[in-house]
């Protein structure tokens, strides 16, 4: 028998979710954004939102479809353009890329 929790993931949360998943992905990608800049934000919140995109895929047969495809790919993207900006920056800010390097 199935649980209680797992019937309403499977049945009414995706329906709920599609219309709030874009911003609650959003606002999670700008935390940790401000996380990088220096900012000292709620990690136990980041924590349980991705533990709901985990729980999202409860009824999918590969489980962590929903995770990958919703926040962990705009995540990786989100990071590489913040780095890459970060480096540019930083080598023109800088002594050039010996120095960058040295960092890195």
């Amino acid at each position: 028998m199935m649980h209680s929790t797992a019937v309403y993931l499977c049945c009414f949360f995706p329906k709920q979710t599609l219309q709030v998943k874009e911003r609650v992905v959003t606002a999670m990608l700008n935390l940790i954004h401000f996380e990088r800049e220096g900012c000292v934000v709620n990690r136990g919140l980041l924590k349980s939102c991705v533990e709901i995109f985990e729980d999202m895929g409860i009824c999918d047969p590969h489980r962590l479809n929903i995770y990958t495809l919703g926040f962990e790919n705009k995540l990786l993207d989100s990071t590489q353009a913040y780095y890459a900006r970060k480096s540019l920056k930083w080598i023109e800010s800088n002594d050039g890329i010996a120095t960058y390097c040295a960092k890195v």
